[in-house]
């Protein structure tokens, strides 16, 4: 069965590609099973892919488990805010504009 977070990931990954080229490859790299790693010594792509499998991960779990029975707009709302609040927490390495650009592509991706 295919994960619904890895493909949200995936998507996400080819929609943010302009931000790091090499971050389709390296999220698919993670969704077939190499090792995650917080710091940057494995190269920023890896390491925006992690962010990236997380937020979708986090996101789509959090959608399947509180915000499926709500309405769209307030959904959307809560799902930002809280993959907002999530990013902040993990201390992103991203410019503040491109982590925001991040969670709306997400978000965005688990809304269909």
């Amino acid at each position: 069965m295919i994960e619904p977070s890895n493909e949200i990931a995936r998507r996400a990954a080819e929609r943010l590609a302009g931000m790091d080229t090499g971050l389709p490859m390296a999220t698919e790299r993670l969704l077939q099973g190499a090792p995650r790693r917080r710091s940057l010594d494995a190269g920023t792509s890896l390491a925006f892919a992690s962010l990236l499998v997380s937020l979708a991960q986090f996101g789509w779990q959090l959608y399947q488990d509180q915000l499926r029975q709500k309405a769209k707009p307030e959904v959307r709302e809560v799902l930002v805010r809280t993959l907002r609040v999530r990013v902040e927490e993990s201390g992103g390495f991203l410019p503040a504009a491109q982590l925001d650009q991040v969670v709306e592509v997400v978000a965005e991706e688990i809304l269909g």
